[in-house]
């Protein structure tokens, strides 16, 4: 099988899609557009990394097997650059000139293969999408230093003493209830962390995304306070035995954490880790054990031998479970206009 590296430009590739002489799938809009978003933000970071395309070359023309959205994504930039450079706003134009004139120069690596038949390119294309080896989320915690959630995750796993004792899983995706005693799994903790520091579970960005480092400062605080008053709620050791404690549910934790930060926003900086742990302090006369009765307030179902009740995990019964928490630990106190 011959094949090669090679290294093309931003410029060279916009060509070659012009002329017809790299030829592109069709590509899903969602991707594309996240794409083209983390190549703005990276950008401007100085810090971006695109993967390997995948062609093969057929007789001086490179049919794009892998990469497509990636191209796309990156080209997509480039007439809106040039929209922004005729801008009225001397500034926007400035900053669109110099991005436009770095971009195009950006080089992107080219596997090339040689004259693969169709069905030989959507084959590998296939492969590459369906058999290649993925990065336990683990060890892309541990190692990806471009991703400040997942950062903030390595080191908080390192911290906090309570979390460690409390067993956050490393291996599984899936909490197997009720035999996984670990309190979270890593992907828990992480959309945890993501809705403390930036406000939403999920990261809109395919890569990476770069949250401000005054930010974390900032809002670091309010995550362990929440943590450390979640854990006097229910201690360490009981929290992620779902035999024991409703709190072994993460619809619940995800509950308490939209609970205790709402209204924070009308709180000033220096008193939000208070304002936490004052919310989470008025759930102390609550009984968290599981084989209460009371849960089936919320819906869900008994399941398995166990006998325990599981509820729905989904935004109705979060929001159910959030509203019951509101009317046990009362209304949330805004300042007088």
């Amino acid at each position: 099988m011959n094949q090669r590296i090679a290294i093309f430009t931003v410029q060279e590739i916009a060509q070659m899609v012009e002329q017809q002489k790299m030829i592109l799938r069709n590509t899903e809009l969602r991707h594309t557009r996240k794409i083209r978003q983390y190549v703005m933000e990276q950008f401007m970071n100085g810090d971006i990394y695109i993967p390997p395309i995948t062609v093969s070359n057929n007789n001086g023309i490179y049919y794009v097997i892998d990469g497509n959205s990636r191209i796309r994504g990156i080209l997509d930039i480039l007439p809106q650059l040039s929209r922004l450079i005729l801008s009225e706003d001397l500034e926007e134009q400035k900053k669109a000139t110099q991005l436009n004139a770095s971009l195009s120069d950006v080089p992107l690596a080219f596997q090339i293969y040689s004259d693969f038949t169709q069905q030989e390119r959507e084959q590998l294309y296939l492969d590459a999408n369906t058999k290649g080896k993925k990065v336990a989320l683990s060890k892309r915690i541990a190692f990806d230093s471009r991703n400040t959630i997942n950062i903030v995750t390595n080191e908080l796993l390192q911290q906090h003493e309570a979390l460690r004792f409390a067993g956050v899983e490393q291996e599984k995706v899936s909490m197997n209830r009720p035999a996984n005693k670990n309190f979270l799994s890593l992907s828990q903790l992480r959309a945890l962390i993501a809705l403390f520091i930036v406000g939403k579970e999920a990261e809109s960005n395919i890569y990476t995304q770069h949250v401000d480092e005054e930010l974390i400062e900032r809002r670091l605080p309010v995550l362990n306070a929440w943590l450390d008053e979640l854990f006097k709620l229910e201690g360490p050791e009981k929290i992620g035995d779902y035999h024991i404690s409703i709190l072994a549910s993460f619809l619940f934790v995800r509950a308490l954490a939209y609970y205790a930060l709402k209204g924070e926003e009308f709180v000033a900086t220096s008193k939000k880790a208070d304002y936490v742990r004052g919310r989470m302090k008025m759930l102390k006369h609550i009984s968290w054990e599981t084989c209460q009765p009371m849960w089936e307030r919320f819906d869900g179902k008994y399941r398995g031998t166990s006998g325990l009740y599981f509820v729905n995990s989904n935004k109705k019964t979060l929001n159910q479970i959030i509203e019951w928490l509101c009317s046990e630990g009362g209304d949330v106190l805004l300042p007088r206009k």
